[in-house]
This record gives C-alpha cells, sequence and structure tokens, in this order.
C-alpha cells in the first residue's frame, strides 16, 4: 500500500495563475525525474485569489486539465489559507487576512470549490481546501468580546459556506471539504480551542445557517457541517506547541472531528546557547516564526515571533530547556549543526496514518527554501524530490 502523498505549491512564486503555472511547468517534470519510487500522481495547488480568478478564466482552465492529464496528475487538494502575496514580501500576520469574519474570504473559498471540483477527474468524489483558522489570536488581546463575536461571525460564514458546498455536492456529485488548519497565534491554535470552536460555535450557529439556507432540519445540518468542515493537521504546528502529535489526532477523532488531510512539516529547536547562536539567522522578517520554549518547571513560555524568543532565552538562560520555533524546514534532515528539527513527530504522525487513516492525503509543506540559511538551500527540485523520498521511504518501514 502506498501513502496518499503529495506536496504544496505554496514552495513555488506566482501571484497571478500566469506566473504560477510557468513555474509549474518548468519544475514538476524535472522533479518526477527525480524521485525515486512511485511517480507523484497528486499536486496540492496553491492558488491566490488573484490566481483562482486568472484560472477560472475557461481557456485557462481547459490548459490546465490538458496540462495535468499530460503529467499524469490530479489536484484533490488546494491550499486555500493565504488569500494575496505568499513570497518576496513580508507576509507575518497578513497572512490572516481577510479573515472568517468578512466575505472576501467566504468567497474566494467558494471560488476555490468550484475550481476543485471542475478539476477532479470523474473516478475521484472527494476533495478539500485547507484554510485560515478563522483569525490571528493576538488582534483580539484583551478583548475577549470582540474576539467571541469574531468567531460567531466566522460560524455563521462558514455555515454559508458549507450551505454552497453542499449545492455543489448536488450538482456536481464533488463532495469539498474545508480543512480549517489550526496554527500558533490563530483563533485555533491547540487542540482545545480547536474542538471547542467545532463544538460550542461551527455546531451551533453554522447549524442555525443551514436550518435557514439549506431549508434542513438539526439532525441534517449537523450532519452536513461535520461533511463538509475538517481540520487541516500540520504537525509543525501542533509540535511547535511541544503538543504530542498523536495523542493531538487521536483527541479530534473522539471529538468527532475529521482530519481532510495530513501537512508534513517540521520545526527547528534550539536546546543550548550554542543552539540560540545558530538560530540567529533565522529570524528573517517576511514569514510568522510563532516560538514556544519549554521552561525548566515543565511550562511553556509563548512568543509570538522568533526574536523575542531569542532575546528571552538569551537573558534567561538558566529558565529554559528547549525553544522551538515555527519554521517549516527539511523533512529528510534531524540535525542541522547544534540545531535539531520535530522531525521525530513527522514519523510518529505518518505511522498513526498508515495504521489507522490511511487513505488521508500527506502534504509535505515546506514552502521556507529560499529564506533558509544560504548553506541549507539546494535546488529545489532536489530538495522537493528528497522530501517525497524520505515520507516514501518511512511509510514503506512503518510496519
Amino acid at each position: 500500500m502506498s501513502p496518499q502523498l503529495t506536496f504544496c505549491t505554496n514552495i513555488f512564486p506566482g501571484t497571478t495563475w500566469a506566473e504560477h503555472f510557468a513555474v509549474l511547468q518548468t519544475e514538476i517534470p524535472g522533479l518526477q525525474a527525480k524521485l525515486s519510487q512511485e511517480k507523484l500522481t497528486q499536486l496540492g495547488l496553491r492558488l491566490s485569489a488573484t490566481a483562482a480568478a486568472d484560472l477560472a478564466q475557461p481557456d485557462h482552465l481547459a490548459a490546465f486539465e490538458h496540462w495535468l492529464a499530460d503529467q499524469g496528475l490530479i489536484v484533490p487538494v488546494i491550499n486555500g489559507f493565504p488569500y494575496g502575496d505568499f513570497h518576496g514580501m513580508v507576509v507575518k500576520d497578513k497572512v490572516h487576512e481577510p479573515d472568517w469574519t468578512t466575505t472576501s474570504r467566504r468567497d474566494y473559498t467558494c471560488q476555490l470549490a468550484e475550481l476543485l471540483a471542475k478539476l477532479l477527474p470523474e473516478e475521484v468524489s472527494v476533495a478539500g481546501i485547507s484554510t485560515s483558522p478563522i483569525s490571528y489570536a493576538p488582534w483580539f488581546q484583551d478583548e475577549p468580546m470582540r474576539q467571541w463575536e469574531t468567531l460567531v461571525t466566522a460560524a455563521r460564514q462558514l455555515g454559508h459556506w458549507v450551505v454552497f458546498a453542499a449545492k455543489l455536492n448536488q450538482s456536481t456529485s464533488k463532495l469539498i471539504r474545508l480543512e480549517l488548519e489550526p496554527e500558533p497565534d490563530g483563533l485555533l491554535d491547540d487542540v482545545q480551542n480547536t474542538i471547542s470552536f467545532f463544538q460550542e460555535y461551527l455546531w451551533v450557529y453554522g447549524k442555525e445557517v443551514l436550518m435557514s439556507g439549506y431549508e434542513c432540519n438539526e439532525e441534517e445540518a449537523l450532519q452536513l457541517l461535520q461533511r463538509h468542515v475538517a481540520v487541516c493537521f500540520d504537525v509543525c504546528h501542533f509540535a511547535v506547541l511541544h503538543i504530542p502529535v498523536v495523542e493531538a489526532l487521536k483527541a479530534l477523532d473522539e471529538a468527532g472531528i475529521s482530519i481532510g488531510r495530513v501537512q508534513l512539516s517540521a520545526a527547528l529547536v534550539a536546546k543550548d546557547t550554542q543552539g540560540l547562536a545558530t538560530l540567529q539567522p533565522f529570524d528573517e522578517p517576511n514569514y510568522l516564526h510563532q516560538s514556544a520554549v519549554l521552561l525548566q518547571n515543565g511550562k511553556i513560555k509563548r512568543f509570538p515571533d522568533l526574536g523575542p524568543a531569542l532575546d528571552w532565552c538569551s537573558q534567561n538562560p538558566d529558565l529554559w530547556s528547549e525553544l522551538r520555533t515555527h519554521y517549516h524546514v527539511p523533512l529528510f534532515t534531524e540535525y542541522f549543526g547544534p540545531l535539531s528539527s520535530t522531525q521525530p513527530a513527522v514519523r510518529e504522525v505518518i505511522t498513526y496514518v498508515k495504521a489507522h487513516i490511511p487513505g488521508t492525503i500527506l502534504e509535505v509543506e515546506t514552502y521556507t527554501w529560499g529564506i533558509l540559511p544560504i548553506a541549507l538551500q539546494i535546488p529545489i527540485q532536489q530538495s522537493i524530490a528528497r522530501e517525497l523520498n524520505w515520507v516514501q521511504d518511512v511509510w514503506q518501514a512503518t510496519s
């Protein structure tokens, strides 16, 4: 049995569809030639709102479908988390804009669903769209009422999205799932607040929208929400917070929350002052590198970005034992000199998926090649191929 394996094209630049498609046409054939086992059959597409609107044009969609067929590829998942630009600029907390209180986010995600339904071949009936963890928690610091209102509004917006997806399912026979992606400092960022959102917000306020907009009863509305809204489980995001990843997967399952896909990614780890010094060049200006420090007393101290975490650890050398930071580093290497990674968590998740949810898509999502220190950068096709080969090897070695 082989894994359902892909990688996310957010590793490649391209805000417009023409730009992104040109990169895919250049890079994918060379990547396929470098894979040591099975060739890639699935592509995890990343589309900005601009690119999605471009691809929706019939001639662009037809050209892409023809290219996919020539390459022997299908698109079963889309990354719909970043709405706008994602390369060559300062992204930071803007990656959460617009959030799930807005019709802009909902309309963009509806367009992605329409595209997926058209791109899926006849024999494939289920696909997924990963999306923002509702919003960015620091925007609501010390404003619990505004945060509550945001969660309620988002649950209703998601309800409207499910109405759209359910009608799309009726007309196309394609089941498109939305996969909320918990991330450190998102309104969904750990197991507890993710389960809480589903049970106390989505399955309450979203259900009201379904009962009205889809004209169904309470039980049917809940079934539709559970069918169309799942979780995109990014291993790095949970590991950064020192959360046992397999326990997290089990807890979500026990709460009745489906795992739409698992994103395979590893965080960086420093365990001493030498590690801190080596980590300094990773404090770059483009992306958020949320960090969590394991203290000597067993508690966790969290920071919104790597810089403040490095400063605190340097000033308090006797109080901490391990710093983890949100920085998707190559899966195939556990050690980077005095630094290590959360690669063991990735191995644990692959083992769990194979044993318990083997049909789940595994999506390699290392998008930070271009901002890694120069010593760690290797050609992009070689990098992706090594990661995919590594996952295949781990999967095959798992009993």
